[in-house]
């Protein structure tokens, strides 16, 4: 928005000169509107009138056929700066005489218009009746130009702009000195909230500037901050009273699932909560009984010895790890956690420990990691080109050795242009063709076919290709088979071959 996130002595400003400008633009125009019609009415009166005049003067004229009077008549014109040119016609339509203030500049028409004013874009034309006796005897026509309207229009602009200048620089004056007044007190009331918000300091209070309603805001300003101080001393009367407690409690969760224990900077445990001992297998009097850095794995217990030493000089800070602990029976279970430094804090001076056991995800992660090993022994060393492309875009996901070896192609570079490059127009074999059996497949048809490959090298080879859909990860993927048949292909063509000399 114009006014929303300006300060509020500009904006007081802006309202001024909007509301000031509005108005002197709304009444300018209204005097324009008044000028131009005013104008158009004494343009209509004065060509009357002055049509009046000619049509009287030239009625004997034209009853009597005197051209050259006529002609005289109408270069009285010439006192008439506005008008451009003038022509008499006769009953029959005919120009029976003409003037024009420059030569050639108005071509006049055969036979006169319809009597009355017609307002042109740069002039005014006038057709007027001449009569005797109540007789019509032709008609004076004038033309008028809108030269002076113009200059008067032109000369009203100036005027009207400049008195709208002049009085928007009274308008900037008069609003700078009055909007002080209603802007300082409310800029006050505002560096007085951030000071509070800022520094939190509540002895702090507004400067009331008068009893109107800025006065009376100030007034409810200071008192909500008495209130607010009031209630702030108290709260933190009552938070150091509950602290410890509050604190304890929340570093101690009895009903947690994870592993919860307090210890000494020697490491002697002096609290384990209840999933402690089911986990580990120990009774409370056993877990109160062990030293923490005993129950840790060999292999694990330096790296964990070296960030604990680092915790004790952080008050308040924390470390994660993962290690095995020692289970009553003997056997390890893998846990993780944090510990964090909580000896600064008088309600638990001590280390807080809260561990997990994550001994079936590790198992899972390990199982899941020699599958991995497995698959990929298994698709880099079969002998057929293997890609893995997305059933959407056709984009190569991943490919095996194989397809490297056969295209001649990088890795980085099969993925990078999603291997479209060994699949290309030749002779028989159209990429059509090929995106639609992908399309087929990835809508789950197994589609085999042959087709030409590409290799890097600019080199073909004859392949046949299987491609099925499957989803993998949670995801859709096309499965593409590449096999090389050049020696089969080589056969058929030779059979083909000798069929076509036997026959």
């Amino acid at each position: 928005m114009l006014l929303k996130d300006i300060p509020i002595q500009r904006k007081l400003m802006r309202v001024f000169l909007l509301i000031s400008g509005i108005i002197l633009i709304v009444t300018s125009f209204s005097f324009l509107i008044y000028e131009v019609y005013s104008f158009r009415q004494n343009m209509v009166h004065r060509l009357s009138t002055l049509g009046q005049v000619i049509a009287t003067n030239s009625n004997a004229t034209l009853d009597f056929g005197d051209k050259k009077a006529a002609s005289e008549i109408l270069k009285a014109l010439k006192a008439e700066p506005q008008i451009i040119a003038a022509a008499l016609y006769d009953v029959s339509g005919n120009v029976f005489a003409q003037y024009q203030r420059d030569a050639n500049a108005v071509q006049f028409s055969a036979v006169p218009g319809r009597d009355g004013l017609i307002f042109n874009t740069n002039s005014v034309d006038a057709f007027q009746p001449v009569t005797v006796a109540g007789r019509r005897i032709g008609t004076i026509y004038l033309k008028s130009g809108k030269g002076k309207m113009y200059e008067r229009f032109l000369l009203f602009g100036f005027t009207t702009l400049a008195a709208i200048a002049i009085s928007l620089l009274v308008a900037y004056f008069l609003s700078r000195l009055f909007q002080r007044n209603i802007s300082k007190p409310i800029l006050d009331l505002a560096a007085t909230a951030r000071r509070i918000s800022v520094d939190k300091d509540f002895s702090v209070r507004a400067i009331k500037s008068g009893n109107d309603e800025l006065g009376f805001l100030s007034d409810s300003f200071n008192d909500m901050v008495r209130q607010i101080q009031y209630q702030s001393n108290n709260l933190k009367k009552i938070n150091q009273e509950i602290d410890k407690s509050e604190k304890l409690f929340r570093a101690l969760i009895e009903h947690s699932t994870d592993m919860k224990t307090l210890s000494t900077v020697d490491g002697k445990i002096f609290y384990a909560s209840p999933s402690t001992t089911k986990i580990l297998g120990y009774d409370t009097k056993e877990i109160l009984d062990i030293n923490s850095l005993e129950i840790f794995h060999p292999d694990d217990f330096s790296e964990f010895i070296e960030k604990r030493t680092l915790l004790l000089q952080k008050p308040g800070r924390s470390f994660f790890c993962q290690s095995r602990l020692k289970h009553k029976k003997g056997n390890w279970l893998w846990c993780e956690g944090t510990v964090t430094n909580m000896l600064h804090e008088p309600a638990i001076a001590g280390l807080v420990a809260n561990f997990k056991d994550i001994t079936d995800k590790k198992t899972s992660e390990q199982a899941t990691r020699q599958a991995e090993a497995s698959y990929r022994e298994i698709f880099d060393k079969t002998s057929n080109a293997i890609y893995i492309l997305d059933a959407y875009s056709g984009n190569t996901i991943e490919a095996n050795k194989r397809a490297y070896e056969i295209t001649g192609y990088t890795q980085q570079e099969l993925l990078k242009n999603g291997g479209r490059d060994i699949f290309a127009d030749h002779q028989d074999y159209h990429l059509a063709d090929a995106i639609n059996y992908f399309k087929k497949a990835s809508e789950g048809q197994p589609q085999t076919f042959e087709w030409i490959l590409k290799k890097k090298d600019g080199s073909i080879s004859f392949i046949e290709v299987n491609l099925k859909k499957a989803i993998i990860a949670g995801k859709e993927r096309v499965l593409a088979f590449f096999g090389v048949i050049n020696e089969r292909k080589k056969h058929l063509l030779a059979i083909e071959n000798l069929n076509e000399e036997l026959e």
